[in-house]
């Protein structure tokens, strides 16, 4: 099997299934280096437009049983898998991982510039490319009921969900315990639009106004000068008591975070699962989050936190209900976001997909 993609996420899937016995191999840009500390094996590829049919004998070498590809809004990913179903070498599996969620469709990923073309460049390539390969290939991968639902609009014939994987040595013990004043908590790119951080600020400054005692922290690295944008938003606002916008953390600090976040924000425009989300639940930390993150299904089948819809009025209600929680209440919430990661370790997750591979041979 073949595996390629983006890392992170895709890393860890890789070397579960190889915990379960399996040949599994990453496909991925030469550039990447998040394979290198790991014990999957990596076959770098130039991803470059005249190294494409290259590259597809390149896969074809390896014989694979299947081609799993993360990233189908890709040219290069999308070309391949493309070529490769089309020719009838493997079957072909694709997860999108949230970025064909409509909301994420609007803009250009990573900050960038947001011209005119970019879009109506990239919304050709999605209908003509993206969506024919999510009709024709063997199966699509989802990662909530939202996304599933998505997919099948985009004309998938063949949906599988199935949730990512949580870190075992994420494990903490649940807090159980929840401060008078509430600490709500988003750790990642500091990206206004796709991680919603215009309307957390907007919320926040309704609460302010209805006298709620709370604290929000927003956590990461910078996007398009966004650090800055959040900054000046909330000095504007008189939200410097309640809001703090914060750097990266690791280590020793980063747990810290955690040990003083009472819940942990996930509602964004469109996304993957996101990995901070789980590494919070693993701790015992609810979640507020929206069902376009791909988080909120789960938040609400599992009963581990708050789901909101994007607009202010939702979001502002989310944080109220967080805040008026007893701690009985809170201490149950808890305990059930620390279950939800028993259920779906990264072995347990790679299961499910061992089967979905084999219903997708047949």
């Amino acid at each position: 099997m073949a595996n390629g993609g983006v890392p992170g996420q895709t890393r860890s899937l890789a070397e579960a299934q190889i915990d379960l016995g399996h040949d599994v191999i990453a496909v991925a840009n030469e550039s990447t280096r998040e394979f290198l500390t790991s014990k999957v094996p990596v076959k770098p590829i130039p991803y470059r437009p005249h190294s494409l049919f290259n590259n597809v004998a390149a896969i074809r070498n390896l014989s694979p049983d299947i081609v799993h590809v993360s990233a189908p809004t890709i040219r290069m990913d999308a070309f391949l898998a493309g070529i490769l179903h089309c020719s009838n070498t493997v079957p072909v599996i694709i997860s999108p991982h949230g970025v064909l969620n409509p909301l994420g469709v609007r803009v250009r990923f990573g900050g960038k510039p947001k011209s005119r073309l970019a879009i109506i460049l990239k919304r050709t390539f999605i209908l003509l490319i993206v969506q024919a390969l999510l009709y024709s290939v063997r199966l699509v991968h989802a990662e909530a009921q939202y996304e599933a639902e998505i997919l099948r609009k985009l004309c998938a014939k063949r949906v599988v969900t199935i949730p990512m994987g949580i870190n075992e040595e994420w494990y903490r013990q649940p807090r159980l315990n929840v401060s008078d004043c509430k600490t709500f908590t988003y750790l990642g790119r500091l990206d206004i639009y796709h991680k919603g951080l215009d309307l957390i600020l907007r919320s926040a400054q309704f609460l302010k106004i209805q006298g709620y005692k709370f604290k929000i922290r927003l956590v990461g690295s910078d996007v398009s000068g966004s650090i800055s944008w959040l900054i000046e938003h909330v000095k504007a606002q008189g939200l410097t008591k309640v809001v703090t916008i914060e750097p990266p953390t690791w280590g020793i600090r980063k747990e810290e975070l955690f040990k003083s976040s009472d819940f942990f924000l996930g509602v964004f425009r469109y996304a993957g699962m996101a990995r901070a989300c789980s590494e919070a639940i693993a701790r015992g930390i609810p979640l507020i989050a929206s069902r376009e993150g791909n988080w909120g299904d789960w938040v609400a089948h599992s009963n581990m936190g708050i789901v909101s819809q994007l607009t202010v009025e939702d979001i502002s209600a989310a944080f109220i209900k967080a805040i008026k929680l007893t701690p009985r209440e809170y201490e149950t919430m808890s305990v059930r976001a620390f279950e939800y990661p028993k259920l779906n370790t990264w072995s347990a997750v790679a299961e499910k997909f061992i089967t979905a591979y084999e219903s997708a041979v047949l």
